[in-house]
């Protein structure tokens, strides 16, 4: 708090925002010191500064910015497997065409899982770019699609996949993305022999072997 004279005129100007816009500001009152920013609207416009009322009152005076657009984006790779079961595999993937590119990121699916997911690309806000596998370790018939992730929860799951492509586009804009992946795995001896009915190979599948 600040100490003023009963009498003096007080303004409260923000002199250094940072880069942070459109600063407004209300005056609430607060004479019971529970006095909170969300008490009072603000204002419709923005101002250089705000004056205090001359009187007796204790006041809290609320100052509000837009903070700086983001310079910058992330983009995470997701692999994901068409069946079950699958003996694993190592995934090579490239994000390029954008500034500062390319960036490669390696994927590892383990045996009998149905997804996993890359370390984050950072990449300027506003530039495009393209995802492309390049190592699908046998696995087959790549499909594709790119889900919104900003809140950084997204997976892969669901509907909306475009098919048979090892390249995706990711859009020009501000978003985050998770670009999803998913490929038939190879055909593994085991899975032939556990549909037969061998115990051992079913075991064997089981366990990632």
């Amino acid at each position: 708090p600040i100490t003023v004279p009963l009498t003096g005129s007080v303004t409260v100007a923000e002199t250094d925002n940072d880069g942070w816009t459109d600063t407004r500001y209300k005056v609430v009152p607060n004479n019971d010191g529970a006095a909170e920013c969300a008490d009072v609207a603000w204002p419709g416009s923005a101002a250089a500064s705000i004056a205090v009322p001359v009187d007796a009152n204790d006041y809290l005076v609320c100052v509000r910015n837009d903070p700086p657009a983001p310079t910058t984006r992330l983009i995470t790779i997701g692999k994901v497997a068409s069946s079950l079961p699958h003996s694993g595999g190592t995934f090579e993937f490239t994000a390029s065409n954008y500034a500062g590119g390319p960036a490669n990121r390696t994927v590892v699916l383990p045996a009998n899982t149905g997804s996993a997911f890359s370390t984050s690309i950072t990449v300027p806000v506003n530039d495009s770019l393209t995802v492309t596998e390049t190592d699908a370790d046998g696995w087959t018939s790549t499909d594709w699609k790119v889900v919104n992730n900003d809140a950084g929860t997204a997976t892969c799951d669901g509907s909306g996949w475009n098919n048979d492509d090892t390249s995706a586009d990711v859009s020009s804009n501000s978003n985050s993305y998770l670009v999803c992946f998913r490929n038939t795995p190879p055909v593994d001896s085991n899975v032939t022999l556990c549909a037969a009915g061998d115990v051992n190979a079913c075991i064997a599948l089981l366990i990632g072997h």
